[in-house]
């Protein structure tokens, strides 16, 4: 999990219903700050998130060398994870018949993921040189130059994984899955000259203080706020699901 994850909102989606995978304990020291949304938060949210499946991706872990231990780790973490997606789609069929079988309307089965990269600030430069992929991950979230790189990685990776998230389905019936959307946590450290990392352990780079503020580390606040909107919007997609659902049934 990426050091700047704010490790208690990833608790509280667990809480919520979300699947987190993989589930980390919340670290005992003091986490980033969270960033503030404006307005309230959506009213049905802890409910209708546990459509989502969100995945943590150590980005520090990725090598190109097979003879190395990270590189088993991304393979058995690979297998475990799919076997996840399974396990999870499976449940929310048995809870969508459950639902049916006591007369109510439960949503359509359809699961929403998240991808969050962690440490994208630690990808090895022959990693990505050798994917052929730029050398920093696409600033802009929800671009398609973001995710046709985050794929990439997966493609390579995690490619069981991808394989379920790309449309996988558990038994005639099973839920389908949206459209993945690629989240990146990261980081900035001081550089030495030249743009080199310097020789001794690295030093969290500082924002300066705006007006009224404190002073805070340069870390990736804009995706936090991206990942926050986008279970925003997933209620309320869920919601609207229900609502076409119910007046569906009404008109029959």
């Amino acid at each position: 999990m990426g050091s700047a994850t704010p490790a208690l909102l990833i608790a509280a989606l667990v809480m919520a219903g979300a699947l987190v995978v993989p589930i980390y304990a919340v670290p005992t020291g003091r986490p980033p700050p969270v960033p503030a949304v404006e307005g309230a938060i959506h009213p049905l949210l802890p409910t209708r998130i546990s459509h989502v499946v969100v995945i943590l991706v150590d980005c520090s872990r990725m090598t190109m060398d097979n003879t190395s231990p990270n590189f088993r780790k991304m393979v058995n973490y690979d297998g475990e994870i799919a076997k996840l997606i399974v396990n999870f789609s499976t449940y929310k069929v048995q809870e969508h018949e459950r639902q049916q079988s006591a007369g109510n309307r439960p949503a359509r089965l359809k699961i929403f993921p998240a991808i969050v990269l962690t440490k994208t600030d630690l990808i090895r430069e022959e990693v990505l040189h050798q994917l052929g992929l730029p050398p920093q991950i696409p600033a802009q979230w929800n671009s398609k130059e973001r995710r046709e790189f985050c794929e990439e990685l997966l493609r390579v990776f995690l490619p069981q994984t991808l394989s379920q998230l790309r449309g996988a389905r558990v038994e005639q019936g099973g839920p389908s899955f949206d459209q993945a959307e690629y989240f990146a946590s990261w980081i900035r450290t001081v550089t030495a000259d030249a743009g080199m990392a310097p020789a001794a352990a690295p030093k969290i780079k500082l924002r300066a203080a705006a007006a009224g503020t404190a002073v805070q580390m340069d870390y990736s606040v804009d995706e936090y706020f991206a990942f926050i909107e986008f279970f925003r919007r997933i209620a309320d997609q869920v919601a609207d699901s229900e609502g076409e659902d119910e007046q569906s049934v009404v008109g029959a």
